[in-house]
Formats: structure tokens, C-alpha cells, sequence
């Protein structure tokens, strides 16, 4: 697979998993997605103390697929995306501030 292609992949990927994240929750929870010291178990319990009304299998899936962007070094690339979409103005601020720290 070419450079250009595994980009285009890797881009793709990304732009996918931000969609069945929700790219607000992605960047909300950035935090406790990149803190692997906190189980799964925890940020649900964190995302249920917010009102965040999501089944188990939703709550889990969400975490797992923030949580493979984060391990594939793409986070920066994701929150450059998530700054670049259309969503609430303050979602792209806090996307912006988070990417400036970002790998």
C-alpha cells in the first residue's frame, strides 16, 4: 500500500470512528480516553454522572474507537478534524486547544 493510500485509509478510518463516537464526545472526554489508567468501567461511570444516556454496547464502543485513535498516534489529526467540521463553535475551540498539545 502506497504512503498516499495508507493516508487516505488512516483518514477514512478516523472521519468514521469520529462519526460512532460523536465528535462532541470525542473531544468532552479526550482526557479520559487518553488516561489508559482509568478502565473503561470508569469513563462510563464519568459519561453516566454527565447524563450521557448511552446503552452498555454504545458506551463501550465509543471508548474503544477513541481509544484506538488515540494508540495510533492519529489524536492530533482527529482533533484537526473534529476543529474543522461543523459542529458547535465551542466543540472546535476546545478541538483547537486540545490539538496544540496533541501527537
Amino acid at each position: 500500500m502506497s504512503a498516499t493510500a495508507l493516508t487516505e485509509y488512516n483518514n477514512a478510518r478516523i472521519t468514521r470512528y469520529l462519526q460512532s463516537i460523536g465528535k462532541e464526545c470525542f473531544v468532552t472526554y479526550f482526557f479520559l480516553f487518553d488516561n489508559f489508567k482509568l478502565s473503561t468501567k470508569d469513563i462510563i461511570e464519568q459519561m453516566k454522572k454527565d447524563g450521557r444516556n448511552f446503552t452498555d454496547k454504545s458506551y463501550r464502543s465509543r471508548i474503544n474507537k477513541a481509544r484506538s485513535i488515540i494508540k495510533a498516534g492519529k489524536s492530533r489529526d482527529a482533533l484537526i478534524n473534529v476543529s474543522n467540521s461543523r459542529v458547535p463553535e465551542y466543540v472546535r475551540d476546545q478541538a483547537r486547544q486540545l490539538a496544540k498539545g496533541a501527537t
